[in-house]
């Protein structure tokens, strides 16, 4: 079983509708994909949810799931991240203005992301063994 799961490896095995909602939710939407709900409304009428509202997908937020799915979205958009301080601190330092605390914050960013990032991979690691077990 792979040991490195993105998160269009956990979304794969996600229901229609919860996939729906996490690229809503995070703006994870494929160049290619045609009619983006641009609100709650939208989504909500193109999930066809017989509810009229998201209040059981606001709950999942609240899981021990959605929580791992929130790390791997922060995992992914990390090197973008990075790149941009990267941008900043290079700029501070070519104009004498980098602290120690600038370098110091960046570094404290990147060690909380990859901590939630590798208890998301072990937490999919054993959803995904379990899912595999009951086919």
């Amino acid at each position: 079983m792979n040991e490195n799961y993105t998160i269009y490896d956990v979304m794969r095995q996600l229901s229609a509708k919860r996939r729906m909602y996490v690229k809503y939710r995070f703006n994870l939407w494929h160049p290619k994909d045609t009619n983006i709900p641009k609100n709650e409304a939208e989504l909500v009428k193109r999930m066809k949810l017989k509810s009229g509202n998201l209040d059981y997908f606001k709950t999942w937020e609240q899981s021990e799931d959605f929580k791992h799915i929130t790390a791997l979205v922060l995992q992914s958009k990390q090197a973008g991240d990075l790149e941009a301080m990267y941008n900043k601190a290079k700029q501070r330092v070519m104009s004498d203005n980098a602290t120690t605390k600038d370098i110091e914050m960046m570094v404290k960013i990147q060690t909380i992301i990859e901590q939630a990032h590798k208890q998301a991979q072990n937490y999919y690691t054993y959803v995904f063994e379990e899912y595999e077990d009951d086919e």
